[in-house]
């Protein structure tokens, strides 16, 4: 089963944008949720201790910031 990429992004953040530009570039779809829109994800996540965004789920790994490093290490042929 192909795994999933989840990106939790806020407005005018830079490190979102430059993720998601990233994930694009190396052709990884990914489903994007705003937590300004979308409140309970930012509970969530705030209940877990994570305040960085974005905050990306991709698969069993999980990271706050911009990490090109881990969007590099991601296999395209894994994600639909």
């Amino acid at each position: 089963m192909p795994k999933q990429i989840t990106v939790y992004t806020k407005p005018d953040c830079v490190q979102c944008e430059y993720t998601k530009k990233w994930l694009a570039r190396r052709s990884l779809p990914f489903n994007e949720i705003d937590v300004v829109e979308h409140p309970v994800f930012a509970e969530q996540l705030r209940e877990q201790g994570i305040s960085q965004m974005p905050y990306v789920v991709a698969g069993d790994q999980k990271w706050s910031g911009f990490k090109l490093d881990r969007i590099r290490g991601l296999d395209p042929k894994d994600y639909s």
